[in-house]
């Protein structure tokens, strides 16, 4: 299964935020090379955006200072900051040892196993 994950940034975030765009960028290229893309999208203003998208909504109702922005599957996840390693790893299907982070959020209902036959005991 795969999954879309986005970080949209600018230039005055990465600035803002360099130690932590420095992890992240190393975290991104150790995905990468296990066959896990993140992607990063380098943005001005909502007009990069989607204007049907939350993202767009986020960016024109607080400015780009929200900036980076995170987005999986469409839905904003993370503002303000890069995604750390843990996010990474509960959002995207990373080996263990990859990241410095352990995965703890469950999986989405269709990604578990069905067990339908226990609801039906008698």
């Amino acid at each position: 299964m795969s999954s879309d994950l986005i970080v949209f940034d600018s230039p005055e975030s990465r600035e803002r935020c360099l130690e932590d765009h420095v992890r992240f960028l190393t975290s991104v290229e150790k995905l990468s090379n296990v066959g896990i893309i993140v992607r990063s999208v380098l943005i001005s203003s909502a007009d990069d955006l989607d204007p049907s998208s939350e993202a767009y909504e986020m960016m024109v109702s607080d400015g780009p200072s929200i900036l980076p922005l995170t987005v999986y599957d469409g839905v904003v996840i993370e503002t303000y900051e890069y995604p750390s390693d843990k996010v990474l790893v509960d959002y995207l299907e990373v080996p263990d040892g990859i990241l410095k982070a352990e995965r703890t959020r469950q999986p989405a209902a269709n990604d578990m196993p069905c067990v339908c036959w226990a609801r039906n005991t008698y």
